[in-house]
């Protein structure tokens, strides 16, 4: 999953080889299941690749993943809980 974010704005996101542009008309499912992939990777064993990561890779990868669900859950209008995706 990669994040661009220009002016502090989300402009870019892709998951796996899906690019995902906003565009505000993308439909509730497509954002949920981005949200999705992004709680999946934000999991223990994916984010510490099952303990043989850094700690600065692990912090730097999980502020990554935090700012691309905060992208998604504005883009959707609201806060989107891993129970939910």
């Amino acid at each position: 999953m990669v994040l661009e974010v220009y002016n502090g704005r989300f402009r870019h996101l892709t998951i796996g080889t899906d690019p995902v542009t906003p565009t505000g008309n993308r439909p509730e499912s497509q954002i949920l299941r981005n949200a999705a992939s992004a709680h999946a990777a934000l999991s223990p064993e994916n984010l510490t690749w099952d303990g043989e990561a850094s700690a600065s890779h692990v912090r730097t990868e999980r502020a990554r993943l935090n700012r691309a669900l905060k992208a998604l859950s504005l883009e959707l209008g609201r806060t989107i809980s891993e129970q939910e995706t």
